[in-house]
């Protein structure tokens, strides 16, 4: 029987503003001090179906420009002041309350102003994911593909061709390299500068079509993905895997919204609030039950790059900022049950 480090969470709510009418889709913050931290949140209007990404300082409340969009990522610090990604749909009216969407573009801009600072050309769909440094942005390309662009100039600087599938998520290693997750049930580790396979995961069982979560440290020792309700630690230097089921570790049903920068904590949404999971060990290590009525669901979720906040939407248009804080450290027996473990 090993023993497990269990972290002893507290959450406290900061603040809880109203962003939209209409259901919170996703939310974001940059990735930065949570003291300096941009914020945003993306919410549809209910007639059209256009999606609004609203940005807002996270410490002062200060709203910036609402700007169209369908899919957001706020840029760190070495990108410039204030930079923005957001997926720009383009539509035509060919009739009363009837659109034609005939494309999308993803725009990098300045959004304490609004203005437009660069377009990726070809850059189509999600995920749109900056490098750590702010030199790079990725995006899809439609067809299992994706691009890479120098984030200042706009210029193709690299591409990820070898999935055969869907992309759903991507993240970038310190070194420029890029981690996709497919469809076609791989984790890729890619050169972008090459096209070139650096390493992979082959993702077994009936979650395999099914990512749903994708982080990499900061580092880049250590990358967790879930796919379907399966939750894999891949150590690709080390060549060794994790795998454990979140059915056998958690005691009721659990819907994860998001994974913690650092790889450390897992946030999901339950029937009776939400909960925060320690993704080591799989164990709930924080848990919020409500009292609210269906229309106060959490639909998104984000952790902070330093773990400290983390942000919320709701099914009713609202946004919360949550304090985490760690209290202290407890060690106890665990059970390794329902957990797989794979070194080559």
């Amino acid at each position: 029987m090993a023993e497990d480090r269990i972290f002893q969470l507290s959450l406290t709510r900061r603040y809880q503003r109203a962003s939209a009418r209409t259901e919170i889709t996703c939310v974001g913050m940059s990735p930065t001090s949570s003291t300096l931290a941009s914020a945003f949140s993306i919410s549809a209007t209910p007639n059209t179906g256009q999606s609004w990404v609203e940005l807002f300082e996270l410490s002062s409340q200060k709203a910036y420009i609402k700007a169209a969009g369908s899919h957001a990522a706020l840029g760190p610090t070495g990108a410039g002041k204030s930079r923005v990604a957001t997926i720009r749909d383009w539509a035509l009216q060919v009739g009363q309350g009837v659109q034609y969407h005939h494309g999308s573009t993803v725009l990098v801009r300045d959004f304490s102003t609004g203005n437009t600072v660069v377009e990726l050309k070809e850059a189509v769909t999600q995920p749109v994911v900056w490098s750590r440094d702010g030199i790079a942005i990725a995006a899809g390309e439609g067809n299992g593909r994706m691009g890479v662009w120098d984030a200042r100039t706009g210029a193709r600087v690299g591409r990820v061709v070898s999935h055969i599938d869907k992309i759903t998520h991507a993240a970038f290693m310190p070194d420029h390299q890029l981690v996709t997750l497919s469809r076609d049930g791989t984790v890729r580790i890619s050169d972008p500068k090459t096209a070139k396979t650096v390493s992979k995961l082959e993702i077994e069982g009936s979650g395999s079509t099914n990512p749903r979560l994708l982080a990499v440290c900061c580092s880049g020792r250590t990358i967790v993905s879930l796919w379907g309700t399966t939750v894999h630690i891949w150590l690709p230097q080390a060549n060794h895997l994790t795998s454990y089921n979140l059915n056998t570790t958690r005691a009721t049903e659990g819907w994860p919204l998001c994974i913690s920068p650092d790889t450390r904590w897992m946030l999901s949404r339950t029937e009776y609030g939400f909960d925060v999971t320690d993704v080591a060990s799989g164990t709930i290590a924080w848990e919020n039950r409500e009292n609210g009525g269906f229309d106060s669901m959490v639909t998104a979720a984000s952790i902070s790059k330093d773990s400290k906040v983390v942000l919320l939407g709701r099914l009713n248009g609202s946004v919360e900022v949550w304090d985490l804080g760690e209290e202290r450290v407890v060690e106890k027996p665990r059970r390794d049950r329902g957990r797989t473990s794979w070194s080559g």
